[in-house]
């Protein structure tokens, strides 16, 4: 399960479920989806300016649940305008690199966004996903109304003013529109379906279709499945345990021996 995240911005516009921001919102989606598909091996993308892989692959929820608490828009100092399909290449490698090792598993991608297209460029398509995933679904964030943006700092730091639509006159804050008709584009790219999201944790329409068995390459139920690499590991914790062992009391041996000869 690869979660795409648009971080730009526009997703600290204050238009999610009241006036909470729109990260907050994928924030609760992710957990959600962690919890749903338990079993699966997750991994995180994140975009702006540029596509950031925050996690590989892994089966550790806490860990993509720890990513969620903690994900952060793009400083407002770097934003140059975003495109869409940024992260395209990216997850295309990455998921063309899951199907050549795991040939037997089920790939599903969520991405979550707003669709505000700020670049110049016209987006690239990901239809040439569509052949090597199984599901998933586009999540939009925002309304048509819009939202005001307060400025991003760093280090968890927002600041204390909105962003300045300054193309204007008078210059005003700037609002961020939620843009449905690109993300519906990207959705009908992959195959997959299209949801606004407007409700923390609301998820389930996105997950019902999905065979979990598959996706964990499983027949049996998803939650018993343990990672094995611990079988090739104790092994050879022992022998090196037992080394350690066999050096100390060489060490102690040789400087009793040192002793009795003075």
């Amino acid at each position: 399960v690869y979660f795409v995240i648009d971080t730009t911005g526009s997703m600290n516009a204050e238009d999610y479920n009241g006036r909470n921001i729109r990260l907050d919102g994928v924030r609760s989606d992710m957990i959600a989806l962690v919890s749903k598909l338990a079993g699966a091996h997750f991994s995180v993308l994140t975009f702006g300016r540029d596509t950031y892989l925050e996690l590989p692959l892994t089966t550790d929820a806490s860990a993509v649940t720890a990513i969620a608490n903690t994900l952060d828009p793009e400083v407002t100092i770097y934003g140059q305008g975003s495109s869409i399909s940024e992260p395209l290449e990216k997850l295309k490698q990455q998921v063309k690199q899951a199907a050549s090792r795991n040939s037997d598993r089920k790939t599903i991608v969520y991405y979550f966004g707003d669709g505000e297209q700020t670049s110049s460029d016209t987006p690239s398509s990901f239809a040439s996903l569509s052949s090597y995933i199984s599901g998933g679904g586009v999540l939009g964030y925002g309304t048509n109304e819009g939202g005001k943006m307060k400025e991003y700092i760093g280090y968890g730091e927002a600041g204390d003013y909105y962003i300045t639509d300054w193309t204007v006159t008078p210059s005003r804050d700037a609002l961020s529109k939620i843009n449905e008709s690109n993300l519906q584009v990207i959705a009908s790219q992959m195959g997959v379906s299209y949801r606004h999201q407007v409700k923390p944790g609301d998820v389930d329409s996105i997950v019902a279709k999905i065979d979990l068995a598959k996706l964990t390459g499983e027949s049996k139920d998803i939650n018993s499945r343990h990672d094995l690499y611990w079988l090739i590991a104790a092994p050879i914790v022992g022998i090196v345990a037992w080394e350690l062992w066999t050096m100390r009391d060489l060490m102690a041996s040789t400087k009793r021996s040192k002793r009795s000869q003075s």
